[in-house]
């Protein structure tokens, strides 16, 4: 087996997707500094503190709604005596918020009137900066200025009038 490739294989596996999100703006077209990477993959912390990282990040309903479920889950396990059936049931919730937390702070900036500026794959933060502030860098200088040209006004062809009508020069 080539070293080569399963080198290649490791580093496609720790490619990540990274999702940029724009502050509300002029709609200039000048990318922002202001702008909001996040890594759309697992997290871990969201998993371990579901209750307390979804309220570090300001969202109130998905922690006060995550916080009954928690409640509900532990008192029926104690009063029922369904213990490991809570327990799998808190584990499937804390779960669900690791995989889907970064999902709601993203969808919690676009209600906010954040745009989504950018969708693609990098292997950490500061190399998603780099692709992103790069695209622009990059495109600027080289591309000329687009102007608009004025339309031509429609010229009317000998062979395209109807019979019985005269073409005007």
């Amino acid at each position: 087996m080539d070293r080569g490739t399963g080198k290649r294989r490791a580093d496609l596996m720790s490619v990540k997707r990274w999702v940029v999100l724009e502050p509300p703006s002029d709609d200039s077209g000048i990318k922002s500094a202001e702008a909001m990477f996040v890594k759309d993959a697992f997290a871990p912390l969201a998993f371990l503190f579901l209750i307390f990282w979804l309220f570090w990040h300001r969202l109130w309903l998905a922690g006060i709604a995550v916080l009954v479920l928690d409640i509900a889950f532990m008192a029926i396990g104690w009063w029922q005596g369904l213990g490991l059936v809570s327990s799998v049931a808190q584990f499937l919730l804390a779960l669900l918020v690791g995989l889907e937390g970064r999902n709601l702070l993203i969808d919690k900036r676009l209600r906010k009137g954040w745009r989504l500026a950018a969708v693609f794959q990098a292997g950490s933060r500061s190399e998603a900066e780099l692709r992103y502030y790069e695209a622009e860098a990059a495109a600027s200088p080289t591309e000329p200025q687009r102007t608009e040209r004025p339309l031509r006004p429609r010229v009317q062809m000998p062979w395209s009038v109807r019979a019985g009508t005269r073409a005007t020069p």
